[in-house]
């Protein structure tokens, strides 16, 4: 049914769908434009397994202070982001 539709995500809300949708756009434009200019070079397994081990701990990411809205920044950056464009 969607075969040639784009791309699907699945989350817990509109928002980590839409902030999931948007992080992939923006690796694939990054992985295009590595490819382009060359062959990119891959990732160390040392980082790979750093970048595992935090995400294991919780992401290495740190609160500063309790959120009022109940929205990721990710969705806050890309809602101000949005309303800027559409003027």
């Amino acid at each position: 049914f969607l075969r040639g539709h784009g791309m699907t995500t699945a989350g817990r809300s509109v928002e980590d769908c839409t902030s999931r949708t948007l992080t992939t756009y923006e690796l694939a434009r990054m992985n295009y434009l590595a490819y382009a200019v060359g062959d990119p070079k891959p990732i160390d397994d040392r980082d790979i397994e750093e970048y595992a081990r935090r995400q294991a701990e919780g992401g290495g990411r740190q609160r500063r202070g309790p959120r009022t809205s109940g929205e990721s920044s990710f969705w806050r950056y890309n809602r101000r982001m949005l309303a800027r464009l559409l003027g």
